[in-house]
């Protein structure tokens, strides 16, 4: 349910709620705030949508005041940042939880998936992903499916000009013959010769509500060396 406060705000200017609030310093570290936040995180799940500054100032707000700490919100925000990939929404979320959080199961798994994804990973994050507890989490962003995928092709076209599609295959989990399919979303081809050559595009730009595109430029470069590490050992 939404704060007293809340609703006034909602009455009398017609506005975001959580717009309004980040623009007052006095709301925005108010205890009293922290119900219109969830609410906002709640409705992000709902109508598929995204807050990165909501969601960043509810976990400061969690910080000043540890006793209102709900796991459940703090699973849908963690969430909610992976879908943002290649960003570093995920690691500045993440860095204002608490270690005693971060130990709780509905954390924990969420931060092994992360960890997954961002060290290239790929086989280990869909075989996480099956299994009773990442199934359970990752049913709750039906999109970040879809998020992984296209973040695994863009890392993929940013290192590589071409790859075995054996490989790329099992990076997507998906069959081979699917990827002439997919290519024709993701901008990549599959050729007869079990090869898929990536069609060069400009780095990805900022998905997030915050402009951190230096950031994610290098966080985006230091995967990419990583994974044509990871490629070249196997």
């Amino acid at each position: 349910t939404q704060s007293t406060w809340g609703r006034i705000l909602q009455k009398d200017y017609g506005m975001s709620l959580p717009t309004k609030l980040l623009a007052s310093a006095s709301q925005r570290f108010s205890e009293s705030s922290i119900p219109t936040l969830e609410d906002h995180v709640r409705e992000q799940l709902k109508e598929k949508s995204y807050d990165l500054d909501a969601n960043l100032a509810l976990l400061q707000l969690y910080q000043l005041y540890p006793q209102h700490n709900k796991t459940d919100v703090i699973v849908i925000v963690l969430l909610k940042s992976l879908t943002t990939l290649p960003s570093a929404d995920f690691q500045l979320c993440v860095a204002l939880v608490p270690d005693q959080v971060k130990a709780s199961p509905d954390v924990a798994v969420i931060i092994n998936l992360a960890n997954k994804l961002e060290t290239g990973n790929f086989a280990g994050y869909w075989s996480s992903a099956k299994e009773p507890a990442g199934a359970k989490a990752l049913a709750l962003i039906p999109e970040l499916e879809q998020a992984v995928v296209k973040f695994i092709v863009e890392l993929h076209s940013h290192t590589f000009k071409s790859i075995s599609a054996e490989a790329f295959s099992k990076a997507l989990n998906v069959p081979v013959s699917s990827l002439t399919q997919l290519g024709a979303q993701f901008n990549f081809s599959a050729d007869t010769n079990g090869n898929v050559t990536f069609r060069q595009t400009p780095f990805p730009q900022a998905r997030s509500t915050r402009a951190m595109d230096t950031t994610k430029l290098m966080s985006f470069d230091y995967k990419a060396s990583m994974l044509r590490s990871v490629m070249a050992s196997n």
